[in-house]
């Protein structure tokens, strides 16, 4: 159960960190187009991007934390994964209610899936 719980861990982690970037590089630009367009004003699209690129850096330190702790159990260290379930509960809680306010946008299974991966090894028994 040790080894399935660092598998689905790995599995989340890798999402999260891969997620980050795209959230930071690809969505940023995405954005910002869309803001420069309705003509947002330069120090609201500042203020914007600052907050965007802190949520990428959030959801890039989420994996690392997640990555790190499933290394050292993969290497037999006995660390809690009680840190990388709250992570798991706020991926789950974020992504369930963005898609309902988004009428099932699919784009927040991004958060949804690693979210339920982690939370399901989190909560596995030893």
């Amino acid at each position: 159960m040790i080894r399935l719980k660092a598998i689905l861990g790995w599995i989340s982690g890798a999402l999260m960190v891969t997620s980050a970037g795209a959230h930071s590089l690809a969505g940023w630009k995405a954005l910002r187009g869309e803001l420069e367009r309705a003509n947002a004003p330069a120090d609201l699209i500042l203020t914007l991007s600052l907050g965007w690129q802190f949520g990428g850096t959030a959801m890039l330190v989420f994996g690392l934390i997640v990555l790190g702790l499933c290394f050292q159990r993969m290497r037999g260290k006995k660390v809690s994964l009680w840190p990388a379930g709250l992570i798991g509960i706020a991926y789950v809680a974020f992504g369930a209610c963005a898609l309902l306010l988004t009428n099932f946008d699919v784009f927040f299974l991004v958060f949804l899936v690693p979210g339920i991966l982690l939370s399901t090894a989190a909560a596995l028994r030893d």
